[in-house]
């Protein structure tokens, strides 16, 4: 069984740190994180393919996003592309 670190960490470079990738219109305090490197902003276009995850050291990214139906982000990774897109599920 794999350890929790070994999930959590980079499947390129093997670095423990990673850093989530929000998506939707951010609000100030998430504007502040992502300008100290704490979080990525991923834009409010958001498709399967979109990555969750993104390394500091080599900045691969990875994962896959739960779409969901929220029309801003927030410290909760949630995500625009279904209230901007008619809704679908």
């Amino acid at each position: 069984m794999a350890s929790v670190t070994s999930i959590l960490a980079c499947p390129k470079c093997g670095g423990e740190a990673r850093v989530p990738v929000f998506y939707g219109y951010p609000d100030e305090g998430l504007t502040e994180e992502a300008e100290l490197g704490l979080v990525i902003l991923g834009g409010c276009l958001v498709t399967e393919d979109s990555p969750r995850w993104c390394c500091p050291l080599c900045k691969h990214a990875w994962g896959h996003v739960r779409l969901g139906p929220f029309p801003r982000a927030t410290r909760t990774p949630i995500h625009c592309a279904q209230q901007q897109h008619g809704g679908r599920s």
